[in-house]
């Protein structure tokens, strides 16, 4: 068939299916990877095209035939060059000219058929390729991470959430940070995505063309299956999509059971269980003998927020304060990581949050009562493990030959019982009393117990066995995965003959009664129970009495999260990676931090494999490097990988790789692997080396539009120079190196690279003239930009890079420092992080010449801006600056909110770090000139950063340290 009859058909197909899904009541868009070809017609379609691009450019007649060729380049696509795939089978395609033509088909092809049209920031960056992989519908190098993520939502599943498309690709996105960067950038399309996901959900009990065509639902379904993993996680999300419809009445038939028969039955859900998860509890620590330490431990974050995301962005990126607590906050992030304790120095007011962040969205404060606010605390009983640690227990029940410690805001008195003393605790106001309870109590020790509202246990016995639970305190509380075994152990001391269970949870059943033979353990399966909490109650009835013998069991189902991208089920260590997927570029500059954790002592090797292509299917070059001894922190672990980067072959390895993978792997623990693929962004620098020198050449992987490259020298990082591009798309490289920037309609990409010969210890810091300081908004903001962009900036593999780009932005932050806040200022800020002044030395400087007493007053408030929030910050520093500013003092209600507006702005960007985080606004001039004109106020937010990053001088020196410098 020729060109023209190909144009002719797909034509006819695509009206007859835009006609057949208007006919069916909906009007959702056509893909054009739905064309209906047989693999054997598209490879004829495809040498007809090479036939007539051989002999002529692409013809406008032709132009459906090359909308579906290039969606297929699409659905191939994996991350690595779109265009050069694309021309692969077709020699005569002339790239750089035609790919405009493939623009223009797309949008005539949106016109005629009303196809899929790519949104989000994806389609803003990549202009022309983002409509054949939107079109593409999911390409194959993504379906592996929408599998996973399906599965991983799927406990969030609900009728309402199944119907909405939009919803539910908002939510996948949501919770698609361990996925790659190009996943991420497509999971930007919210409708698309949903509605991809919604046919892959419901394919089971839909046939009809309101989603995806069958034809094409099925080829994508079985690409997605041919990897096992992929397949099991889209089984398991399809299962529960479909019992949660069948739930609702939508469909009828038996779907999965929740429940095996021989469960026991619940009746109701207990109305304190699911306060039991939810809310932070207490725990006690023994710091020496006859001193306890009490803790909070704060529940799980990431597994609570999993259907919030917005109150995830803000535990994700602010730091955490704690009122009360002894640490005074965690850093962003740590409260998303299991279940951080935290030490308590004074008990927080009862019924309000102790936990505030840096910056909060709506809810949030809502959110944070209900799971991080405190009852009012009298008495607590803790049981103490052989390890020195404690634990709640929710009875006023005892057990014998066991040790316990009271906890009381009131004062406690010894009741001379044997094994009983009072000991100390570091939280003030709050008193303790240790009880050894021996294995025979007399009637005289249970009287005494009585008096102290305490009872000893009457020999029932229920706790899990088999296979582990996730949690389990040995005082009535458990907790599996949901899709863990849950098997229990019930025995008693004394002679019984029956038992009744009820469980009370989420789903209905009928207590349960079982015959039991005296003094043997009865084994019970709880089956399959949905994620949730519930409250296990054992009744016990004793052979010849009327007395009853009863315990009960608090469990907790959680779903089972982060399966999809950690290691297998046996390992014995864990890799804690922030962020939970990085870049290859992240990984290696180091603003991915990681974090192992396995048993003390116990060796594991390091291997990383490059790859040239983004899905690791072409080596390229692998390193082993030394064992690790466990466990090693973030900061050991950039250490050991900076050592590595020293090498050549490892350098050049990652300046051509497309992707790698880091194996950790022990013969006794078990192996991890992290894939971490190069980030695609429209366009990027390659470096090459050659012949003594350094060669720069632009990829561009979406349009070739023409770009501005700048280069920016170490001993003048704020001032670029304009380079030539050449017509290969290489620039020149000094051999002194420097950041090399290329610019285009707003995005813009750049890469440090290091002098290419270093000859001396001294050539690994650059020389960096003192910068000048600045007193036009203009000048500001030219600083301000320069910290951003060599924040944002890549590095070639070189260690060198990172110590010469850390120096750069350290001089770019005096300079700006020294510009708002005064020169004298910088300096004495220099000498408190070099640990030779006082943090109180600041407190004179911020007006100077002025009395002691404004000093005083300022460092005074360090604790108060230690907890505060930003805007809680931002309205103490305005009220302390209007103390001395007239400015300040006198401004009107319109310029007093203006300010509050110039403070958000200034508050992130005067941290104390040596660079602007990603993302945060830069200041406009107005603001800059703000900056500039009151320095008292700046100096006050650099002053505030100190007390909230250094933590020094927590405790308050005598006040003649505060008037000395």
């Amino acid at each position: 068939m020729t060109l023209n009859g190909w144009q002719d058909r797909l034509l006819a197909h695509f009206k007859d299916l835009r006609a057949t899904i208007h006919s069916q009541g909906t009007e959702r868009p056509i893909f054009a990877l739905e064309h209906g070809l047989t693999e054997e017609e598209f490879q004829d379609l495809v040498d007809e095209l090479k036939r007539h691009i051989n002999a002529t450019g692409p013809a406008e007649r032709h132009w459906l035939v090359w909308v579906v060729y290039a969606a297929e380049i699409g659905y191939t696509f994996a991350g690595d060059q779109y265009w050069q795939t694309f021309a692969a089978a077709l020699p005569g395609w002339i790239r750089d000219d035609d790919r405009d033509f493939i623009k223009d088909s797309f949008l005539r092809f949106k016109k005629e058929f009303r196809a899929a049209e790519p949104s989000g920031a994806w389609a803003k960056n990549f202009t022309i390729i983002c409509w054949p992989i939107a079109n593409a519908i999911l390409p194959k190098d993504l379906q592996r991470h929408l599998a996973g993520v399906l599965f991983e939502i799927s406990h969030l599943f609900s009728p309402a959430l199944l119907g909405d498309p939009l919803a539910l690709g908002a939510l996948i996105e949501a919770h698609s940070e361990w996925t790659n960067s190009r996943f991420r950038q497509f999971a930007q399309q919210h409708a698309l995505l949903g509605r991809i996901a919604s046919a892959l959900l419901h394919s089971e009990f839909t046939s009809d063309l309101q989603l995806i065509s069958p034809a094409t639902l099925t080829r994508i379904t079985q690409d997605l299956q041919r990897e096992q993993r992929s397949r099991d996680w889209l089984r398991d999300a399809k299962q529960r999509a479909a019992y949660t419809i069948s739930l609702n009445g939508l469909q009828s038939g038996s779907g999965d059971s929740a429940l095996r028969t021989e469960s026991p039955r619940v009746q109701q859900r207990p109305a304190d269980s699911e306060s039991r998860r939810q809310k932070a509890q207490f725990t006690i620590r023994k710091r020496r003998e006859g001193l306890w330490a009490l803790y909070v431990v704060l529940p799980n974050f990431g597994v609570l927020t999993q259907d919030k995301p917005q109150f995830q962005r803000v535990i994700s990126t602010q730091r955490c304060f704690i009122a009360g607590g002894y640490k005074a906050f965690f850093p962003a992030r740590d409260l998303l990581y299991g279940e951080p304790e935290v030490e308590l120095r004074e008990l927080p007011s009862p019924g309000v949050p102790f936990l505030k962040f840096d910056d909060s969205v709506a809810g949030l404060s809502e959110f944070m009562e209900q799971t991080c606010s405190l009852p009012a605390i009298s008495t607590m009983l803790f049981r103490i493990r052989g390890d020195g640690t404690a634990t709640s227990v929710a009875s006023q029940t005892l057990k014998p030959g066991r040790q316990y410690l009271i906890v009381s805001t009131k004062e406690l008195r010894s009741p001379g019982l044997q094994g009983s003393q009072l000991v100390s605790t570091t939280c003030k106001g709050l008193q303790a009393l240790w009880l050894d309870v021996p294995e025979a109590t007399t009637l005289l020790y249970r009287e005494g117990l009585a008096r102290l509202n305490l009872s000893i246990a009457n020999g029932l016995e229920v706790r899990p066995v088999g296979f582990p639970a996730t949690v389990w305190n040995g005082d009535g509380l458990s907790s599996w995965r949901e899709d863990d075994p849950k098997l229990l152990c019930i025995k008693s001391d004394l002679d019984i003959d029956g038992l009744v269970l009820n469980l009370v949870g989420p789903i209905q059943q009928s207590p349960l009664n079982i015959e039991v033979p005296s003094h043997q353990p009865t084994f019970v399966d709880l089956g399959s129970l949905p994620v949730g909490s519930y409250l296990l109650h054992v009744i016990a009835s004793v052979p010849k009495s009327t007395s009853l013998i009863t315990g009960q069991l608090a469990i907790e189902i959680t779903p089972a999260v982060g399966v999809p991208h950690t290691g297998d089920r046996g390992q014995g260590f864990t890799v804690l990676a922030d962020p939970r997927l990085p870049t290859l570029e992240q990984l290696w500059s180091g603003q991915a931090s990681l974090d192992i954790y396995g048993p003390e002592g116990e060796l594991i090797t390091c291997r990383l494999d490059f790859f040239s292509d983004p899905n690791g299917s072409r080596p390229a070059w692998h390193w082993v490097g030394a064992p690790i001894r466990l466990p090693e922190g973030n900061e050991r672990w950039i250490e050991y990988l900076s050592k590595a980067k020293n090498s050549h072959a490892m350098s050049a390895a990652y300046d051509e790789a497309g992707s790698c993978k880091l194996t950790f792997r022990s013969v006794v623990l078990g192996e991890y692997s992290l894939h971490c693929e190069r980030e695609f962004i429209p366009f990027r620098w390659r470096v090459k080396r050659n012949r003594g020198s350094y060669h720069l050449c632009l990829i561009q992987n979406d349009s070739t539009e023409a770009l501005s490259a700048f280069r920016y020298a170490f001993d003048t990082p704020h001032k670029g120079q304009q380079l030539h591009i050449e017509k290969d798309s290489s620039v020149p490289v000094s051999n002194d190196g420097g950041l090399y920037e290329a610019v285009l309609d707003g995005n813009s990409t750049a890469m440090v690279l290091p002098p290419y010969q270093i000859n001396s210890f001294a050539d690994l810091n650059p020389r960096i003239p003192g910068i000048a300081i600045v007193n036009t908004a203009q000048d500001l903001l030219e600083l301000i930009g320069a910290i951003k962009r060599w924040t944002e900036a890549r590095f070639a593999g070189n260690v060198i890079s990172t110590i010469r780009r850390d120096a750069v932005l350290a001089a770019l932050e005096d300079a700006v420092v020294a510009s708002v806040c005064g020169r004298a200022w910088q300096l004495i800020e220099d000498d408190i992080l070099m640990s030779q002044r006082s943090l109180s030395a600041l407190t004179n400087q911020i007006v100077p010449g002025s009395d002691r007493g404004f000093g005083r007053l300022v460092f005074e408030t360090r604790h108060r801006l230690v907890e505060a929030t930003p805007a809680e910050t931002a309205n103490l520093l305005l009220a302390l600056s209007a103390r001395v500013s007239y400015e300040l003092s006198h401004m009107s209600a319109p310029a007093q909110e203006k300010a509050q507006q110039y403070m958000a702005v200034l508050l992130p960007l005067l941290k104390l770090h040596k660079g602007i985080s990603e993302g945060l606004p830069l200041p406009s001039r107005e603001c800059a000139e703000f900056a500039l004109r009151n320095g008292i106020l700046m100096r006050l937010i650099r002053f505030a950063s100190f007390c909230k990053e250094t933590l020094a001088d927590l405790e308050p020196p005598a006040f003649a340290e505060v008037g000395g410098l």
